[in-house]
């Protein structure tokens, strides 16, 4: 479920300003939708449930780390200079002080990433994903949307019958 925090902010901003929010962060469920609609954001970004759709591109090795859920997430310059979530692996761990100079760093381990990636090597590969990576759900990222759109009017009712 969204983190109360990310709830939290959203009934927040919406009290202070009067623009659209779109809610971002955790989000891998359609109750995961119904809940930041109901808190007040016009839309929700969903990032990590879409990795492991065939359509995504993601590399064999990383989709298998997901679906194994055993790693955890932190945030790392050190594949590319930007802060960016990922699976933790060997490299990141190596490299915790990476500096922030992007596109440097990126270009620096551009073609560590690519041959690990054609190795299967997780332990040398960028694998960014959220942190709850271990719920996405591989499928056509069509099937998603339309999964995903049944869960939160499913929780929306769960909820309306409650009341």
């Amino acid at each position: 479920r969204p983190d109360a925090r990310l709830l939290a902010a959203i009934r927040s901003v919406r009290a202070a300003v009067n623009l659209p929010i779109i809610a971002a962060g955790g989000l891998v469920h359609g109750a995961d939708v119904a809940a930041v609609l109901t808190a007040g954001a016009v839309a929700a970004q969903l990032g990590t449930a879409f990795l492991v759709c065939d359509e995504a591109g993601t590399a064999a090795v990383q989709r298998d780390q997901m679906a194994d859920g055993q790693r955890w997430t932190e945030v790392t310059r050190a594949f590319s200079g930007r802060p960016a979530r990922g699976l933790v692996n060997r490299f990141m761990l190596d490299n915790q002080d990476a500096p922030a100079a992007y596109p440097q760093v990126n270009n620096l381990t551009k073609p560590m990433r690519g041959a690990a990636g054609k190795a299967g090597d997780a332990e040398a590969i960028s694998m960014w994903a959220g942190q709850t990576y271990a719920q996405a759900r591989p499928m056509p990222a069509a099937d998603l949307v339309g999964l995903l759109r049944e869960e939160a009017r499913d929780a929306l009712r769960s909820v309306s019958g409650r009341l």
